[in-house]
């Protein structure tokens, strides 16, 4: 892919319903360290969304919100309008600093994993019953509720 940063961006707000020419599903685009991978959605993913693969879609590159505490997640929607199912868009898998839901109490430093709320991250449940998928780091503390909040992503999706 060519173009400026500001093509980039433009194109990172978009949201389409097919690939435009020269896209395919799973494209990855690294800009100032920052990982996105183009994405298609199977359900209706909001704002600050975090997502996971959509294993009933084998192309691999399709995504819904999270829903337990047991997912995986692999990004988050950054996107200023909601997407629906069968829509494209860039997913962002790694990033310094990105807003992202978070729900209940969070420290600055928590370690961040799947919550049981619909795309919502939690501090990672270290029990024995719950798969530990660390994927962000809290930049802000969030008090008990949800609320979205700064959050260093570090999910390997899309390549290392």
């Amino acid at each position: 892919m060519s173009g400026s940063l500001s093509t980039f961006i433009d194109a990172f707000t978009d949201v389409i319903s097919s690939l435009a020419a020269g896209e395919a599903l799973g494209d990855v685009r690294i800009e100032n360290n920052n990982r996105y991978v183009r994405c298609k959605a199977t359900a209706t993913i909001a704002q600050y969304k975090n997502c996971i693969i959509d294993t009933a879609d084998t192309g691999g590159f399709s995504v819904k919100p999270i829903a337990a505490a047991t997912d995986c997640p692999v990004g988050v929607y950054e996107g200023s309008t909601s997407v629906t199912s069968g829509q494209y868009f860039w997913l962002t898998c790694r990033k310094g600093s990105v807003t992202a839901a978070v729900q209940g109490t969070v420290a600055a430093g928590d370690p961040l994993s799947a919550s049981g709320t619909a795309g919502a991250l939690q501090t990672a449940p270290f029990t024995a019953a719950t798969k530990q998928h660390v994927v962000a780091i809290a930049l802000e503390a969030n008090a008990s509720g949800s609320a979205n909040k700064l959050v260093s992503y570090i999910s390997g999706f899309g390549g290392q």
